[in-house]
Protein backbone atom coordinates (compact mmCIF):
# COMPACT_ATOMS: atom_id res chain seq x y z
CA UNK A 1 0.00 0.00 0.00
CA UNK A 2 2.80 2.42 0.92
CA UNK A 3 4.57 1.59 -2.34
CA UNK A 4 1.48 2.71 -4.28
CA UNK A 5 1.34 6.15 -2.68
CA UNK A 6 3.94 7.82 -4.95
CA UNK A 7 2.08 6.62 -8.07
CA UNK A 8 -1.21 7.84 -6.66
CA UNK A 9 0.34 11.22 -5.82
CA UNK A 10 1.71 11.59 -9.34
CA UNK A 11 -1.73 10.69 -10.81
CA UNK A 12 -3.45 13.30 -8.68
CA UNK A 13 -0.90 15.87 -9.70
CA UNK A 14 -1.42 15.05 -13.37
CA UNK A 15 -5.20 15.41 -13.03
CA UNK A 16 -4.78 18.76 -11.31
CA UNK A 17 -2.52 20.01 -14.09
CA UNK A 18 -5.09 18.92 -16.68
CA UNK A 19 -7.79 20.58 -14.62
CA UNK A 20 -5.84 23.82 -14.53
CA UNK A 21 -5.48 23.64 -18.31
CA UNK A 22 -9.25 23.12 -18.66
CA UNK A 23 -9.90 26.11 -16.41
CA UNK A 24 -7.73 28.26 -18.62
CA UNK A 25 -9.56 27.08 -21.74
CA UNK A 26 -12.94 27.76 -20.15
CA UNK A 27 -11.88 31.28 -19.22
CA UNK A 28 -10.84 31.90 -22.81
CA UNK A 29 -14.28 30.76 -24.02
CA UNK A 30 -13.01 27.83 -26.08
CA UNK A 31 -15.41 25.36 -24.48
CA UNK A 32 -18.54 26.80 -26.05
CA UNK A 33 -19.20 26.11 -29.70
CA UNK A 34 -22.15 28.50 -29.58
CA UNK A 35 -19.84 31.45 -29.03
CA UNK A 36 -18.13 30.53 -32.31
CA UNK A 37 -21.41 30.46 -34.17
CA UNK A 38 -21.72 26.66 -34.23
CA UNK A 39 -24.54 24.37 -33.17
CA UNK A 40 -24.84 23.40 -29.49
CA UNK A 41 -23.14 20.12 -28.61
CA UNK A 42 -23.13 17.87 -25.58
CA UNK A 43 -21.35 14.90 -24.07
CA UNK A 44 -22.84 12.51 -21.52
CA UNK A 45 -20.74 10.93 -18.79
CA UNK A 46 -22.45 7.96 -17.10
CA UNK A 47 -20.80 7.18 -13.76
CA UNK A 48 -21.19 3.92 -11.90
CA UNK A 49 -19.68 0.48 -11.38
CA UNK A 50 -23.20 -0.96 -11.55
CA UNK A 51 -23.47 0.00 -15.23
CA UNK A 52 -20.12 -1.50 -16.19
CA UNK A 53 -20.84 -4.70 -14.26
CA UNK A 54 -24.29 -5.13 -15.78
CA UNK A 55 -26.09 -4.84 -12.45
CA UNK A 56 -28.16 -1.88 -13.72
CA UNK A 57 -29.44 -0.98 -17.19
CA UNK A 58 -28.52 2.51 -18.33
CA UNK A 59 -31.67 4.33 -19.45
CA UNK A 60 -30.41 7.81 -18.61
CA UNK A 61 -28.28 8.25 -21.73
CA UNK A 62 -31.21 7.36 -24.00
CA UNK A 63 -33.49 9.82 -22.20
CA UNK A 64 -30.88 12.57 -22.32
CA UNK A 65 -30.11 12.04 -26.01
CA UNK A 66 -33.77 12.36 -26.94
CA UNK A 67 -34.34 15.35 -24.71
CA UNK A 68 -31.26 17.22 -25.90
CA UNK A 69 -32.03 16.55 -29.55
CA UNK A 70 -35.51 18.06 -29.13
CA UNK A 71 -33.75 21.18 -27.83
CA UNK A 72 -31.48 21.35 -30.88
CA UNK A 73 -28.38 19.97 -29.12
CA UNK A 74 -26.15 17.40 -30.84
CA UNK A 75 -24.82 14.69 -28.52
CA UNK A 76 -21.30 13.87 -29.68
CA UNK A 77 -20.21 11.29 -27.14
CA UNK A 78 -21.43 8.98 -24.38
CA UNK A 79 -18.84 7.62 -21.96
CA UNK A 80 -19.29 5.20 -19.07
CA UNK A 81 -16.74 5.22 -16.27
CA UNK A 82 -16.37 3.48 -12.89
CA UNK A 83 -16.67 5.10 -9.46
CA UNK A 84 -13.01 6.11 -9.44
CA UNK A 85 -12.08 9.75 -8.75
CA UNK A 86 -9.08 9.91 -11.06
CA UNK A 87 -10.89 8.32 -14.00
CA UNK A 88 -13.94 10.58 -13.62
CA UNK A 89 -11.78 13.69 -13.25
CA UNK A 90 -9.75 12.80 -16.34
CA UNK A 91 -12.90 12.33 -18.45
CA UNK A 92 -14.41 15.60 -17.21
CA UNK A 93 -11.17 17.44 -18.00
CA UNK A 94 -11.07 15.92 -21.49
CA UNK A 95 -14.74 16.34 -22.44
CA UNK A 96 -15.70 19.68 -20.89
CA UNK A 97 -13.69 21.90 -23.28
CA UNK A 98 -14.85 20.00 -26.36
CA UNK A 99 -18.62 20.52 -26.03
CA UNK A 100 -21.17 23.16 -25.09
CA UNK A 101 -22.62 21.07 -22.25
CA UNK A 102 -21.18 18.13 -20.33
CA UNK A 103 -23.82 16.18 -18.41
CA UNK A 104 -22.84 13.69 -15.75
CA UNK A 105 -25.16 11.08 -14.27
CA UNK A 106 -24.61 9.22 -11.03
CA UNK A 107 -22.20 9.33 -8.12
CA UNK A 108 -24.19 11.77 -5.95
CA UNK A 109 -25.01 10.57 -2.47
CA UNK A 110 -23.71 9.88 1.04
CA UNK A 111 -21.87 6.58 0.46
CA UNK A 112 -18.21 5.79 -0.17
CA UNK A 113 -18.68 5.30 -3.93
CA UNK A 114 -20.44 8.65 -4.46
CA UNK A 115 -17.41 10.64 -5.66
CA UNK A 116 -18.69 12.82 -8.53
CA UNK A 117 -18.54 16.18 -6.71
CA UNK A 118 -14.93 15.72 -5.62
CA UNK A 119 -13.97 14.32 -9.05
CA UNK A 120 -15.35 17.40 -10.84
CA UNK A 121 -13.56 19.63 -8.34
CA UNK A 122 -10.34 17.73 -9.05
CA UNK A 123 -10.78 18.18 -12.82
CA UNK A 124 -10.97 21.97 -12.43
CA UNK A 125 -8.27 22.23 -9.80
CA UNK A 126 -10.71 23.26 -7.08
CA UNK A 127 -11.36 22.16 -3.54
CA UNK A 128 -14.65 21.14 -1.91
CA UNK A 129 -16.65 23.33 0.43
CA UNK A 130 -19.92 23.08 2.33
CA UNK A 131 -22.39 25.19 0.38
CA UNK A 132 -24.54 27.16 2.86
CA UNK A 133 -27.78 26.75 0.85
CA UNK A 134 -27.31 23.01 0.53
CA UNK A 135 -26.44 22.77 4.22
CA UNK A 136 -29.66 24.61 5.07
CA UNK A 137 -31.68 22.28 2.84
CA UNK A 138 -30.17 19.21 4.51
CA UNK A 139 -31.08 20.58 7.93
CA UNK A 140 -34.68 21.08 6.77
CA UNK A 141 -34.82 17.47 5.58
CA UNK A 142 -32.81 15.72 8.31
CA UNK A 143 -32.63 18.16 11.21
CA UNK A 144 -29.26 19.13 12.69
CA UNK A 145 -26.50 17.57 10.58
CA UNK A 146 -23.10 16.64 11.98
CA UNK A 147 -20.40 18.24 9.77
CA UNK A 148 -18.55 14.90 9.80
CA UNK A 149 -21.60 12.77 8.98
CA UNK A 150 -22.18 10.93 5.70
CA UNK A 151 -25.26 13.09 5.04
CA UNK A 152 -23.10 16.21 4.98
CA UNK A 153 -21.38 14.79 1.90
CA UNK A 154 -24.43 15.95 -0.13
CA UNK A 155 -23.56 19.59 0.65
CA UNK A 156 -19.84 19.33 -0.16
CA UNK A 157 -19.50 20.72 -3.69
CA UNK A 158 -16.73 22.34 -5.80
CA UNK A 159 -15.86 25.91 -4.81
CA UNK A 160 -17.27 27.48 -8.01
CA UNK A 161 -20.47 25.40 -7.95
CA UNK A 162 -23.73 27.02 -8.99
CA UNK A 163 -27.16 25.93 -7.77
CA UNK A 164 -29.88 25.68 -10.43
CA UNK A 165 -33.46 25.47 -9.14
CA UNK A 166 -35.85 23.90 -11.63
CA UNK A 167 -39.58 24.44 -12.10
CA UNK A 168 -41.90 21.46 -12.32
CA UNK A 169 -43.58 21.85 -15.76
CA UNK A 170 -46.74 20.11 -14.51
CA UNK A 171 -47.36 22.18 -11.37
CA UNK A 172 -45.33 25.33 -12.00
CA UNK A 173 -43.79 24.92 -8.55
CA UNK A 174 -40.06 25.33 -7.90
CA UNK A 175 -38.32 22.05 -7.04
CA UNK A 176 -36.98 21.96 -3.51
CA UNK A 177 -33.53 20.59 -4.32
CA UNK A 178 -31.28 22.25 -6.91
CA UNK A 179 -29.05 20.82 -9.62
CA UNK A 180 -25.36 21.54 -9.09
CA UNK A 181 -23.28 22.76 -12.03
CA UNK A 182 -19.64 23.76 -12.37
CA UNK A 183 -18.92 25.87 -15.45
CA UNK A 184 -20.43 23.87 -18.33
CA UNK A 185 -20.66 20.61 -16.34
CA UNK A 186 -24.14 19.70 -15.06
CA UNK A 187 -24.14 17.08 -12.32
CA UNK A 188 -27.35 15.01 -12.44
CA UNK A 189 -28.40 12.19 -10.09
CA UNK A 190 -28.20 8.63 -11.38
CA UNK A 191 -31.69 7.51 -10.35
CA UNK A 192 -33.69 7.74 -13.62
CA UNK A 193 -36.85 9.27 -12.13
CA UNK A 194 -34.84 12.01 -10.39
CA UNK A 195 -32.70 12.69 -13.45
CA UNK A 196 -35.72 12.95 -15.74
CA UNK A 197 -37.54 15.26 -13.35
CA UNK A 198 -34.49 17.51 -12.98
CA UNK A 199 -33.84 17.64 -16.74
CA UNK A 200 -37.46 18.47 -17.59
CA UNK A 201 -37.48 21.24 -14.99
CA UNK A 202 -34.21 22.77 -16.29
CA UNK A 203 -34.47 22.19 -20.04
CA UNK A 204 -34.10 25.95 -20.61
CA UNK A 205 -30.43 25.64 -19.60
CA UNK A 206 -29.75 23.64 -22.77
CA UNK A 207 -32.15 25.39 -25.16
CA UNK A 208 -31.62 28.51 -27.21
CA UNK A 209 -29.28 27.22 -29.90
CA UNK A 210 -31.80 28.12 -32.60
CA UNK A 211 -31.30 24.71 -34.23
CA UNK A 212 -34.21 22.38 -34.93
CA UNK A 213 -33.60 18.82 -36.06
CA UNK A 214 -35.99 17.18 -38.51
CA UNK A 215 -36.34 13.42 -38.83
CA UNK A 216 -38.07 11.23 -41.39
CA UNK A 217 -38.36 7.44 -41.40
CA UNK A 218 -38.65 5.13 -44.39
CA UNK A 219 -39.57 1.46 -43.83
CA UNK A 220 -38.32 -1.00 -46.41
CA UNK A 221 -39.33 -4.60 -47.08
CA UNK A 222 -35.99 -5.64 -48.58
CA UNK A 223 -32.69 -7.04 -47.34
CA UNK A 224 -30.22 -4.45 -46.11
CA UNK A 225 -27.48 -5.89 -48.35
CA UNK A 226 -29.72 -5.43 -51.40
CA UNK A 227 -30.27 -1.71 -50.80
CA UNK A 228 -26.80 -0.89 -49.40
CA UNK A 229 -25.36 0.38 -52.74
CA UNK A 230 -28.30 2.76 -53.15
CA UNK A 231 -27.87 4.11 -49.63
CA UNK A 232 -24.13 4.63 -50.06
CA UNK A 233 -24.63 6.58 -53.29
CA UNK A 234 -27.31 8.82 -51.77
CA UNK A 235 -25.28 9.56 -48.64
CA UNK A 236 -22.30 10.52 -50.78
CA UNK A 237 -24.49 12.92 -52.77
CA UNK A 238 -25.93 14.59 -49.66
CA UNK A 239 -22.69 14.98 -47.73
CA UNK A 240 -23.25 16.50 -44.30
CA UNK A 241 -26.56 18.14 -45.22
CA UNK A 242 -28.51 14.95 -44.42
CA UNK A 243 -27.51 11.99 -42.23
CA UNK A 244 -28.82 8.55 -43.25
CA UNK A 245 -28.99 5.64 -40.82
CA UNK A 246 -29.93 2.07 -41.74
CA UNK A 247 -31.26 -0.28 -39.05
CA UNK A 248 -32.34 -3.88 -39.83
CA UNK A 249 -35.37 -5.25 -38.00
CA UNK A 250 -35.64 -9.04 -37.94
CA UNK A 251 -38.76 -9.16 -35.77
CA UNK A 252 -41.19 -6.96 -37.71
CA UNK A 253 -43.92 -8.53 -39.82
CA UNK A 254 -44.07 -5.48 -42.08
CA UNK A 255 -40.54 -4.35 -42.88
CA UNK A 256 -36.94 -5.56 -42.78
CA UNK A 257 -35.05 -2.27 -42.66
CA UNK A 258 -35.80 1.09 -41.01
CA UNK A 259 -34.09 4.07 -42.62
CA UNK A 260 -33.76 7.28 -40.60
CA UNK A 261 -33.05 10.63 -42.25
CA UNK A 262 -31.84 13.55 -40.12
CA UNK A 263 -31.17 17.17 -41.01
CA UNK A 264 -31.43 20.65 -39.55
CA UNK A 265 -33.27 21.70 -42.74
CA UNK A 266 -36.86 20.60 -43.29
CA UNK A 267 -36.51 21.14 -47.04
CA UNK A 268 -33.39 18.98 -47.24
CA UNK A 269 -34.89 16.10 -45.27
CA UNK A 270 -38.10 16.13 -47.34
CA UNK A 271 -36.10 16.14 -50.56
CA UNK A 272 -33.90 13.31 -49.27
CA UNK A 273 -36.95 11.21 -48.33
CA UNK A 274 -38.38 11.57 -51.81
CA UNK A 275 -35.02 10.60 -53.35
CA UNK A 276 -34.73 7.51 -51.13
CA UNK A 277 -38.22 6.29 -51.93
CA UNK A 278 -37.62 6.86 -55.64
CA UNK A 279 -34.26 5.04 -55.65
CA UNK A 280 -35.32 1.97 -53.65
CA UNK A 281 -36.62 -1.17 -55.44
CA UNK A 282 -40.17 -0.74 -56.67
CA UNK A 283 -42.76 -1.91 -54.15
CA UNK A 284 -40.25 -2.22 -51.29
CA UNK A 285 -41.31 0.91 -49.37
CA UNK A 286 -43.81 0.06 -46.62
CA UNK A 287 -46.23 2.68 -45.25
CA UNK A 288 -46.05 1.94 -41.54
CA UNK A 289 -48.49 3.54 -39.10
CA UNK A 290 -46.42 4.55 -36.08
CA UNK A 291 -49.41 5.48 -33.87
CA UNK A 292 -52.31 3.11 -34.60
CA UNK A 293 -54.08 3.96 -31.34
CA UNK A 294 -54.90 7.57 -32.22
CA UNK A 295 -56.67 6.48 -35.44
CA UNK A 296 -58.11 3.24 -34.07
CA UNK A 297 -61.80 4.17 -34.37
CA UNK A 298 -61.58 5.45 -37.92
CA UNK A 299 -59.45 2.56 -39.20
CA UNK A 300 -61.30 -0.24 -37.41
CA UNK A 301 -64.75 0.87 -38.54
CA UNK A 302 -63.48 1.51 -42.05
CA UNK A 303 -62.21 -2.08 -42.15
CA UNK A 304 -65.53 -3.39 -40.80
CA UNK A 305 -67.37 -1.71 -43.70
CA UNK A 306 -64.86 -2.78 -46.37
CA UNK A 307 -66.67 -5.99 -47.31
CA UNK A 308 -63.44 -8.02 -47.12
CA UNK A 309 -63.38 -11.40 -45.32
CA UNK A 310 -61.40 -9.86 -42.46
CA UNK A 311 -63.69 -6.82 -42.44
CA UNK A 312 -66.75 -9.03 -42.03
CA UNK A 313 -65.19 -10.77 -39.02
CA UNK A 314 -64.28 -7.39 -37.51
CA UNK A 315 -67.88 -6.21 -38.06
CA UNK A 316 -69.23 -9.23 -36.17
CA UNK A 317 -66.82 -8.60 -33.30
CA UNK A 318 -67.78 -4.92 -33.15
CA UNK A 319 -71.49 -5.77 -33.04
CA UNK A 320 -70.85 -8.04 -30.05
CA UNK A 321 -68.86 -5.32 -28.29
CA UNK A 322 -71.58 -2.74 -29.02
CA UNK A 323 -74.23 -5.14 -27.68
CA UNK A 324 -72.20 -5.42 -24.48
CA UNK A 325 -72.01 -1.62 -24.28
CA UNK A 326 -75.79 -1.43 -24.71
CA UNK A 327 -76.30 -3.63 -21.66
CA UNK A 328 -73.46 -2.34 -19.46
CA UNK A 329 -71.97 1.10 -19.00
CA UNK A 330 -68.27 1.62 -19.76
CA UNK A 331 -67.65 1.79 -16.01
CA UNK A 332 -69.02 -1.76 -15.66
CA UNK A 333 -66.95 -3.39 -18.42
CA UNK A 334 -63.31 -4.38 -18.52
CA UNK A 335 -61.32 -6.23 -21.16
CA UNK A 336 -59.31 -9.29 -20.20
CA UNK A 337 -55.67 -8.84 -21.16
CA UNK A 338 -52.74 -11.23 -20.76
CA UNK A 339 -50.43 -10.00 -23.50
CA UNK A 340 -51.38 -12.67 -26.07
CA UNK A 341 -52.21 -11.85 -29.69
CA UNK A 342 -55.95 -12.57 -29.38
CA UNK A 343 -56.51 -10.35 -26.36
CA UNK A 344 -54.28 -7.65 -27.87
CA UNK A 345 -56.49 -7.62 -30.98
CA UNK A 346 -59.56 -7.55 -28.74
CA UNK A 347 -58.16 -4.61 -26.76
CA UNK A 348 -57.69 -2.63 -29.97
CA UNK A 349 -61.23 -3.41 -31.15
CA UNK A 350 -62.73 -2.51 -27.79
CA UNK A 351 -60.72 0.72 -27.61
CA UNK A 352 -62.01 1.73 -31.06
CA UNK A 353 -65.62 0.82 -30.24
CA UNK A 354 -65.57 2.50 -26.84
CA UNK A 355 -64.15 5.78 -28.12
CA UNK A 356 -66.81 5.82 -30.85
CA UNK A 357 -69.53 4.92 -28.38
CA UNK A 358 -68.55 7.62 -25.89
CA UNK A 359 -68.90 10.24 -28.61
CA UNK A 360 -72.42 9.23 -29.71
CA UNK A 361 -75.08 11.85 -30.45
CA UNK A 362 -78.74 10.88 -30.44
CA UNK A 363 -80.70 12.87 -33.03
CA UNK A 364 -84.50 12.84 -32.68
CA UNK A 365 -86.74 13.50 -35.70
CA UNK A 366 -90.46 14.11 -35.30
CA UNK A 367 -92.68 14.27 -38.40
CA UNK A 368 -95.79 16.21 -37.30
CA UNK A 369 -97.99 15.12 -40.25
CA UNK A 370 -97.47 11.40 -39.85
CA UNK A 371 -96.86 11.63 -36.08
CA UNK A 372 -93.86 9.34 -36.39
CA UNK A 373 -90.70 9.60 -34.40
CA UNK A 374 -87.28 8.37 -35.45
CA UNK A 375 -83.94 8.42 -33.72
CA UNK A 376 -80.63 8.57 -35.52
CA UNK A 377 -77.29 7.85 -33.92
CA UNK A 378 -74.43 10.07 -35.00
CA UNK A 379 -71.04 8.89 -33.83
CA UNK A 380 -68.09 11.17 -33.32
CA UNK A 381 -66.25 9.44 -36.16
CA UNK A 382 -68.96 10.28 -38.71
CA UNK A 383 -69.02 13.49 -40.78
CA UNK A 384 -70.96 16.34 -39.27
CA UNK A 385 -72.79 16.58 -42.56
CA UNK A 386 -75.84 15.12 -40.77
CA UNK A 387 -76.23 18.39 -38.88
CA UNK A 388 -76.04 20.34 -42.11
CA UNK A 389 -78.60 17.97 -43.59
CA UNK A 390 -81.00 18.68 -40.73
CA UNK A 391 -80.46 22.43 -40.84
CA UNK A 392 -81.00 22.64 -44.59
CA UNK A 393 -84.35 20.87 -44.16
CA UNK A 394 -85.55 23.91 -42.15
CA UNK A 395 -86.08 21.87 -38.98
CA UNK A 396 -86.45 23.56 -35.62
CA UNK A 397 -85.89 22.54 -32.01
CA UNK A 398 -88.52 20.91 -29.88
CA UNK A 399 -89.57 23.40 -27.17
CA UNK A 400 -89.17 20.85 -24.40
CA UNK A 401 -85.79 19.56 -25.47
CA UNK A 402 -86.91 16.08 -24.49
CA UNK A 403 -88.04 13.12 -26.55
CA UNK A 404 -91.85 12.67 -26.45
CA UNK A 405 -92.96 9.36 -25.01
CA UNK A 406 -94.77 8.13 -28.08
CA UNK A 407 -95.54 4.48 -28.94
CA UNK A 408 -93.75 5.01 -32.24
CA UNK A 409 -90.54 5.72 -30.33
CA UNK A 410 -87.67 3.63 -31.65
CA UNK A 411 -84.21 3.76 -30.10
CA UNK A 412 -81.59 2.64 -32.62
CA UNK A 413 -78.54 2.04 -30.47
CA UNK A 414 -76.26 -0.53 -32.02
CA UNK A 415 -75.97 0.30 -35.71
CA UNK A 416 -78.78 -2.11 -36.56
CA UNK A 417 -82.30 -1.07 -37.48
CA UNK A 418 -85.58 -2.71 -36.40
CA UNK A 419 -87.89 -3.79 -39.21
CA UNK A 420 -90.72 -1.38 -38.65
CA UNK A 421 -92.50 1.31 -40.71
CA UNK A 422 -91.07 4.11 -38.58
CA UNK A 423 -87.61 3.15 -39.75
CA UNK A 424 -85.15 5.91 -40.39
CA UNK A 425 -81.71 4.87 -41.51
CA UNK A 426 -78.68 5.04 -39.23
CA UNK A 427 -75.54 7.01 -40.01
CA UNK A 428 -73.63 3.75 -40.44
CA UNK A 429 -74.55 3.33 -44.10
CA UNK A 430 -76.36 0.02 -43.47
CA UNK A 431 -80.13 -0.16 -43.67
CA UNK A 432 -82.80 -2.82 -44.31
CA UNK A 433 -84.59 -2.38 -47.60
CA UNK A 434 -88.07 -1.40 -46.46
CA UNK A 435 -90.47 0.99 -48.15
CA UNK A 436 -90.08 4.09 -45.93
CA UNK A 437 -86.29 3.91 -46.28
CA UNK A 438 -84.63 7.32 -46.17
CA UNK A 439 -81.12 7.88 -47.41
CA UNK A 440 -78.09 8.71 -45.31
CA UNK A 441 -75.98 11.79 -45.94
CA UNK A 442 -73.13 9.43 -46.85
CA UNK A 443 -74.97 6.86 -48.97
CA UNK A 444 -76.94 6.56 -52.21
CA UNK A 445 -80.58 7.59 -52.18
CA UNK A 446 -83.27 5.03 -53.09
CA UNK A 447 -85.64 6.23 -55.78
CA UNK A 448 -88.84 6.66 -53.80
CA UNK A 449 -91.51 9.30 -54.29
CA UNK A 450 -91.20 10.77 -50.82
CA UNK A 451 -87.72 12.15 -50.97
CA UNK A 452 -86.56 15.50 -52.17
CA UNK A 453 -83.07 16.79 -52.89
CA UNK A 454 -81.38 19.42 -50.82
CA UNK A 455 -78.92 21.96 -52.27
CA UNK A 456 -76.14 19.63 -51.12
CA UNK A 457 -77.40 16.82 -53.36
CA UNK A 458 -78.48 14.73 -50.37
CA UNK A 459 -81.96 13.69 -49.36
CA UNK A 460 -84.32 14.85 -46.67
CA UNK A 461 -86.89 12.52 -45.08
CA UNK A 462 -89.52 15.23 -45.22
CA UNK A 463 -91.89 15.71 -48.12
CA UNK A 464 -92.84 19.19 -49.29
CA UNK A 465 -94.97 21.01 -46.74
CA UNK A 466 -94.17 18.63 -43.91
CA UNK A 467 -93.15 20.26 -40.65
CA UNK A 468 -90.40 18.39 -38.84
CA UNK A 469 -89.01 19.03 -35.38
CA UNK A 470 -85.57 17.85 -34.36
CA UNK A 471 -83.27 18.05 -31.41
CA UNK A 472 -80.10 16.21 -30.45
CA UNK A 473 -78.46 15.12 -27.26
CA UNK A 474 -75.31 13.25 -26.34
CA UNK A 475 -75.95 9.69 -25.49
CA UNK A 476 -72.78 9.77 -23.47
CA UNK A 477 -70.71 12.85 -22.68
CA UNK A 478 -67.29 13.29 -24.15
CA UNK A 479 -65.30 11.04 -21.83
CA UNK A 480 -61.69 10.90 -20.77
CA UNK A 481 -62.25 7.72 -18.78
CA UNK A 482 -59.53 5.17 -19.29
CA UNK A 483 -60.19 1.73 -20.74
CA UNK A 484 -60.45 -0.78 -17.91
CA UNK A 485 -58.35 -3.93 -18.34
CA UNK A 486 -58.04 -7.05 -16.19
CA UNK A 487 -54.61 -8.69 -16.01
CA UNK A 488 -54.41 -12.03 -14.19
CA UNK A 489 -50.72 -12.28 -13.49
CA UNK A 490 -49.03 -15.66 -13.48
CA UNK A 491 -46.14 -16.38 -11.16
CA UNK A 492 -42.74 -15.39 -12.62
CA UNK A 493 -43.89 -14.05 -16.00
CA UNK A 494 -41.37 -13.55 -18.79
CA UNK A 495 -39.56 -10.18 -18.58
CA UNK A 496 -40.55 -9.52 -22.21
CA UNK A 497 -44.20 -9.99 -21.24
CA UNK A 498 -43.90 -7.49 -18.41
CA UNK A 499 -42.24 -4.94 -20.70
CA UNK A 500 -44.96 -5.42 -23.34
CA UNK A 501 -47.61 -4.99 -20.65
CA UNK A 502 -46.10 -1.71 -19.48
CA UNK A 503 -45.83 -0.45 -23.08
CA UNK A 504 -49.48 -1.36 -23.70
CA UNK A 505 -50.63 0.43 -20.54
CA UNK A 506 -48.95 3.62 -21.78
CA UNK A 507 -50.10 3.21 -25.38
CA UNK A 508 -53.80 2.78 -24.54
CA UNK A 509 -53.72 4.66 -21.21
CA UNK A 510 -55.21 1.61 -19.46
CA UNK A 511 -56.77 1.52 -16.03
CA UNK A 512 -55.23 -1.87 -15.20
CA UNK A 513 -56.62 -4.18 -12.55
CA UNK A 514 -53.81 -6.63 -11.79
CA UNK A 515 -54.46 -9.76 -9.70
CA UNK A 516 -52.67 -13.07 -9.14
CA UNK A 517 -53.81 -16.66 -8.79
CA UNK A 518 -56.21 -18.94 -10.64
CA UNK A 519 -58.92 -17.36 -12.80
CA UNK A 520 -61.67 -18.15 -10.29
CA UNK A 521 -59.64 -16.85 -7.36
CA UNK A 522 -58.63 -13.75 -9.32
CA UNK A 523 -62.24 -12.95 -10.24
CA UNK A 524 -63.28 -13.19 -6.59
CA UNK A 525 -60.56 -10.69 -5.70
CA UNK A 526 -61.73 -8.38 -8.50
CA UNK A 527 -65.27 -8.51 -7.11
CA UNK A 528 -63.97 -7.26 -3.77
CA UNK A 529 -61.64 -4.60 -5.16
CA UNK A 530 -63.77 -3.35 -8.07
CA UNK A 531 -67.40 -4.18 -7.27
CA UNK A 532 -68.68 -1.89 -10.06
CA UNK A 533 -67.37 -4.30 -12.75
CA UNK A 534 -70.06 -6.62 -14.10
CA UNK A 535 -68.82 -7.77 -17.52
CA UNK A 536 -65.50 -8.96 -18.96
CA UNK A 537 -64.61 -8.98 -22.64
CA UNK A 538 -62.63 -12.13 -23.40
CA UNK A 539 -60.48 -13.17 -26.37
CA UNK A 540 -61.90 -16.70 -26.37
CA UNK A 541 -62.21 -18.53 -29.71
CA UNK A 542 -64.61 -21.31 -30.60
CA UNK A 543 -61.69 -23.71 -31.00
CA UNK A 544 -60.39 -23.10 -27.47
CA UNK A 545 -60.96 -25.88 -24.88
CA UNK A 546 -64.49 -25.97 -23.39
CA UNK A 547 -65.63 -23.15 -25.70
CA UNK A 548 -67.76 -24.98 -28.26
CA UNK A 549 -71.03 -24.07 -26.48
CA UNK A 550 -70.23 -20.43 -25.72
CA UNK A 551 -72.36 -17.62 -27.10
CA UNK A 552 -71.48 -13.99 -27.76
CA UNK A 553 -72.76 -13.02 -24.31
CA UNK A 554 -73.01 -15.66 -21.61
CA UNK A 555 -72.79 -15.56 -17.81
CA UNK A 556 -70.09 -17.37 -15.88
CA UNK A 557 -70.78 -20.97 -14.85
CA UNK A 558 -72.49 -21.84 -11.54
CA UNK A 559 -70.09 -21.62 -8.62
CA UNK A 560 -68.01 -18.90 -10.27
CA UNK A 561 -68.07 -15.18 -9.45
CA UNK A 562 -71.04 -13.60 -11.21
CA UNK A 563 -69.87 -11.87 -14.42
CA UNK A 564 -71.15 -11.58 -17.96
CA UNK A 565 -68.61 -12.95 -20.42
CA UNK A 566 -68.56 -11.00 -23.68
CA UNK A 567 -66.91 -13.03 -26.46
CA UNK A 568 -66.40 -10.92 -29.61
CA UNK A 569 -63.82 -13.24 -31.23
CA UNK A 570 -65.72 -16.54 -31.23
Amino acid sequence: MLQALPRLSRAVGRIRRVGAHVTSMARNGSSSSLENGGAATAAILIIGDEILKGHTTDTNSTFLCRGLRKLGVTVERITVVPDVREVIAEEVARLAPSVTHLITSGGIGPTHDDVTFESVAMAFGEGLQAHPELTSLLEKFFGTVDPKSATMKLAMVPESAKLNYGTDPRTGQQLRYPLVSVRNVYIFPGIPSLLERAFDSLSHLFAGSGTTFHTREVFVDADEAEIAPVLSRLQADWGKRVALGSYPDWLSNYHRVRLVLDSDSIEEVKRAQAQVEEALPKGSVVRLVSDPVSIATEEVYSLSNSGSPLGEKVAVALRTIETGLDQYSPEEICVGFNGGKDCTALLHLYYAALKRYLGTFLVHLVDVQSETIAHLLLHRGHPLVLYQWLQEAAHRMLPTGRCPQDPAHRMLTTGRCPQDPAHRTLPTGRCPQDAPHRTLPTGPCPQDADHRTLPTGRSSPAGEGTEVFFFSSRRYPESKDRVKALYIRIMSPFPEMERFLQDTIKRYDLDLVSVEGSIKQALREVQERRPELRAVLMGTRRTDPYSCTLTALCPTDPGWPDYMRVNPLL
